[in-house]
């Protein structure tokens, strides 16, 4: 058995405390943060990223920590005291929010929209952030940001909000406008099957 064989058995062994992620893990990465040794390491390339964001000077400082976040989302399956990425994404948003507002310049960057989706996938209440994040007028041009909401209100049974949502996101033409239409046509594909299995969406529409 090599040492890889070794490590990777792990991987079976905590299949139950890895978190998932939308994007998925290198099978490599996931080996390696269940193995003690490789922990130095994982701590010595996390300061050095938390220095290059101490000491960013540039225009867009959203970059380090975008990478950053990944950086640890992916070294750091189990998630807990070590990933905090939670706590982690805090920081990267209270980095860039002055003055009660983010920079103009971010408030439609796929980049950021992509962290506050993580963020509010860790948190307890999601449609909340959705909504506030709205009402800012933050993201409302990013189609993205409407089908990943939409989808949100769907699964919880919300159908009629979530029909409003894509509605809204098609009428300010958010893009790429073709993916919200791909998007929302899906959506009333499975709100149609849902009538004619018979499942009923009288109690979903509310």
């Amino acid at each position: 058995m090599t040492d890889t064989d070794l490590d990777c058995s792990q991987l079976e062994l905590s299949k139950e405390n890895i978190q998932p992620i939308r994007q998925g893990r290198k099978a490599s990465a996931l080996c390696n943060a269940l193995d003690r040794d490789h922990q130095n390491k994982l701590q010595s390339e996390r300061h050095e990223f938390e220095k290059e964001i101490r000491a960013y000077t540039g225009d867009d400082p959203l970059s380090v920590w975008y990478r950053y976040v990944l950086w640890v989302e992916q070294n750091y399956p189990t998630g807990g005291v070590q990933g905090n990425l939670f706590k982690l994404i805090e920081s990267c948003f209270n980095t860039l929010y002055h003055n009660g507002e983010f920079d103009e310049k971010y408030i439609n960057d796929e980049r950021l929209l992509k962290l506050w989706v993580k963020y509010a996938t860790l948190s307890p209440c999601p449609l909340e952030i959705y909504q506030t994040l709205y009402a800012k007028n933050i993201f409302t041009e990013l189609a993205k940001f409407y089908e990943i909401w939409a989808w949100e209100l769907e699964q919880r049974g919300n159908v009629k909000k979530a029909y409003s949502i894509y509605s809204d996101g098609c009428q300010r033409k958010a893009k790429p406008v073709e993916l919200l239409e791909v998007a929302f046509g899906k959506f009333l594909a499975r709100v149609a099957k849902m009538t004619l299995e018979g499942i009923g969406c009288r109690g979903k529409w509310k």
